[in-house]
């Protein structure tokens, strides 16, 4: 009994783990131009997402 309770334990607290770094994330989103690491500025990266309009990467 006591073995279950402990196996229990570290379930509920690896749950709730992940669901507190789940909730704090973002939604992906294409409208939104996020640099996330790969261009060095957000005017940068925004240049880059206007640039694909025209190519029809973008709706």
């Amino acid at each position: 009994m006591m073995m279950i309770r402990k196996l229990a334990a570290a379930a509920l607290l690896t749950l709730g783990f992940a669901g507190g770094i789940a909730a704090t994330q973002g939604v992906a989103s294409a409208a939104s131009f996020v640099p996330a690491g790969a261009y060095p500025s957000y005017h940068d990266c925004a240049k880059a997402g206007e640039a694909g309009k025209p190519q029809g990467r973008w709706v």
